[in-house]
């Protein structure tokens, strides 16, 4: 599974290909639907019906679900899940075994979403929809302020322990002002590889001292880590990143 950096990734070289320095966007004129599964509602027709003649908009992300909006209020949501992968590609390319949807673009390219596991999952929705009304606050979004964030937490009695791990949190402070921060979290995927997706096996017994809290894995897994605005560029995501690597 992807994690939300790797997400964002992905969102800003889509908008660089789709929305060149703030360009119009392409639109889309056909749909490719090679795997059902893929779509939300499992309806190639509707799909390729409901984005045919709309532009793209913009592109951008909630959560981990890369968000592409159209003209119209429509919007595309794509979750990546294990194996999902999102190409900007000329329509001569040749077509990729493991491509399950693309959108045919009237400027000669495709967006084509490549999957060898076929367990991401493209949804169409209307401007009425609202997909994301489970999901919690965007931890980037601007309007995500110091004071909403204690606001949220206020009154809580539930304790952070079991999620944060000693040398595994940092918060950078420059005259007592935070100026960016890291979250991580040993990388248990140690022990689950050691049982290759089975529980009945002679391996639960090298894997248990994990799973059972016996035993760190001694590879760790960067939850989150952010940088403010005004300090980026000054080597801090480096800087914090190494410091969990060496203490980590």
């Amino acid at each position: 599974m992807p994690e939300l950096p790797e997400v964002e990734t992905v969102v800003r070289d889509l908008r660089r290909h789709l929305l060149p320095n703030g360009a119009r966007g392409p639109v889309i004129v056909a749909a490719r639907v090679t795997w059902p599964g893929t779509l939300r509602d499992g309806d190639p027709q509707v799909f390729t019906a409901g984005v045919t003649g709309h532009r793209v908009d913009a592109v951008g992300r909630r959560g981990k679900l890369i968000v592409i909006d159209l003209n119209g209020g429509a919007f595309l949501t794509i979750h990546l899940k294990m194996t999902g992968q999102v190409f900007v590609l000329a329509a001569a390319v040749p077509h990729d075994p493991y491509e399950r949807v693309a959108l045919i673009l009237d400027d000669g390219r495709e967006v084509r979403f490549r999957d060898i596991r076929k367990f991401g999952r493209i949804g169409l929705y209307s401007a009425d929809d609202d997909p994301f009304d489970e999901l919690g606050p965007e931890p980037l979004d601007p309007r995500f302020t110091l004071r909403e964030f204690r606001a949220l937490i206020r009154g809580r009695r539930a304790r952070l322990k079991p999620l944060l791990y000693e040398g595994l949190a940092y918060v950078v402070e420059d005259d007592q002002e935070p100026l960016g921060f890291l979250l991580a979290t040993p990388d248990y995927n140690e022990a689950f590889k050691l049982l290759q997706g089975r529980l009945l096996t002679p391996a639960i017994f090298r894997a248990a001292p994990y799973l059972l809290g016996w035993k760190t894995p001694a590879i760790v897994r960067v939850i989150t880590l952010g940088v403010k605005v005004k300090s980026r560029g000054r080597g801090i995501e480096a800087a914090i990143l190494a410091e969990g690597l060496r203490t980590g």
